[in-house]
């Protein structure tokens, strides 16, 4: 059986991935700036709820489809672990603030605001990740189907 790596390659697996999280950062980016030069407008509110909401949704769904179509895939191929395991939390904690934000405080934008920081700051920290791999992927310093580095032995088993 084959899998997604193995049909497209990690470079163009990486790249579509990397279209996404462009895609999101920009949204993202595009909320900021509205909720700043329009913020009595209510629509760029739920613009700012909206763009942390995709970001999120689609970050997670990049890794829900490499576990699912990757029989080994590793979740944090790259160095150092903390820094990725890290995003993915603060993920979690964007859409967080902005789920209370919208039901808490509704007349408040700062929480999306802040939320709309740390998603960019999200998809900004997974493009660098996956430049790193494919860089590596390139130069033959990372496993061409699924990127992990081989010549670290021991990124499996620490953080």
């Amino acid at each position: 059986m084959t899998n997604l790596t193995d049909e497209l390659g990690q470079v163009w697996t990486s790249m579509i991935t990397a279209v996404v999280y462009a895609g999101c950062a920009a949204y993202c980016v595009t909320a900021i700036a509205l909720l700043f030069t329009n913020n009595t407008a209510p629509w760029t509110k739920a613009l700012g709820f909206s763009s942390v909401l995709v970001a999120g949704t689609s970050h997670y769904t990049i890794y829900f489809i490499g576990m699912g179509f990757m029989p080994q895939y590793v979740q944090y191929p790259v160095r150092p672990k903390w820094l990725y395991l890290a995003v993915d939390v603060l993920q979690g904690v964007a859409i967080g603030m902005v789920s209370a934000s919208y039901s808490l405080a509704p007349s408040i934008r700062s929480w999306i605001l802040a939320a709309n920081g740390v998603c960019l700051f999200v998809q900004i920290v997974s493009l660098f990740k996956l430049y790193q791999i494919t860089r590596g992927v390139r130069a033959g310093n990372r496993h061409l189907t699924y990127g992990y580095d081989l010549t670290d032995q021991d990124l499996n088993n620490s953080l």
